[in-house]
C-alpha cells in the first residue's frame, strides 16, 4: 500500500474537485460526457478568503498529539462576511449533480461545499488536535430555516465543537452557519472520527462479570 502519498494525492484531488466539482466528466451514472467547464473555477466571491496554499502547508507543519480528554477539544472557528455564490460555477454544480437550473433557491448542501476553505483552515489551525489525513466523516445534518437567493450575500461562519470518545477512536462536531442580514439562516453539522485508541474499546473486551 502506498499509504501516506496515496492519501496526501487523494486529499488534493479532493480539494480540487470541492472548488470545482464540474471538471472533467459527468458522475450521472449514465456515462462520463465531458463538460465544458476546464479551467479552475471559484466557487465563492468574498475578499479575505482563507488561502488553501497556507492552509495546505499548516496542515503539515503542526504536530497533532490528539486528544487524552474530549473536554479539552477547543472551539476554533473561522468566518467569511458578505461572500456571494459564483453564479457560473453554481451553475456548474447544478449540472454536474443533476439539478434543474431554473431554480431560484441554493440547493441545500451548496453551502456546506463552498465553506471548504473555512474547514480547511480550521483543520490546520496549530490548535487543532488531530491529524486531518485520516479522518472519517460520520454523520451529516443539515437544518435551514428559509430559503436562500443565490444572490444572497452570505455570512458564513464555521467551528468546531464538542469531542467525545467512540469505540475506535475520539470524534468531534463542525458547525457550518450561514447568516443573513443578522439572522441564522442555514446551520450544518458534521461529525469526524480521529481513529485511534480509545477507553470504549477497552472496556467492551473486558469479561462480564
Amino acid at each position: 500500500i502506498v499509504g501516506h502519498f496515496a492519501r496526501i494525492f487523494v486529499s488534493w484531488c479532493w480539494s480540487h474537485a470541492v472548488a470545482n466539482p464540474f471538471v472533467g466528466h459527468s458522475f450521472s451514472g449514465y456515462a462520463e460526457r465531458p463538460y465544458p467547464y476546464s479551467q479552475k473555477m471559484p466557487a465563492l466571491n468574498a475578499k479575505d478568503i482563507p488561502s488553501p496554499l497556507a492552509s495546505a502547508i499548516g496542515l503539515f507543519r503542526h504536530l497533532r498529539r490528539g486528544l487524552t480528554d474530549p473536554a479539552q477539544m477547543p472551539r476554533i472557528e473561522r468566518s467569511l462576511a458578505g461572500a456571494k455564490i459564483d453564479m457560473a460555477w453554481l451553475a456548474g454544480y447544478r449540472k454536474c449533480v443533476g439539478l434543474p437550473t431554473g431554480e431560484c433557491a441554493l440547493p441545500p448542501l451548496v453551502l456546506q461545499i463552498v465553506a471548504a476553505p473555512l474547514h480547511l483552515a480550521i483543520l490546520a489551525d496549530a490548535r487543532f488536535p488531530f491529524r486531518a489525513l485520516g479522518l472519517v466523516h460520520l454523520t451529516q445534518h443539515v437544518t435551514q430555516s428559509q430559503a436562500i437567493s443565490p444572490n444572497a450575500s452570505i455570512d458564513l461562519v464555521a467551528y468546531t465543537t464538542d469531542a467525545q470518545w467512540e469505540r475506535r477512536g475520539m470524534s468531534f462536531g463542525l458547525v457550518t452557519e450561514a447568516w443573513i442580514d443578522g439572522k441564522l439562516a442555514w446551520r450544518g453539522i458534521t461529525r469526524a472520527l480521529a481513529v485511534g485508541k480509545s477507553p470504549l474499546t477497552a472496556e467492551q473486551g473486558k469479561p462480564r462479570l
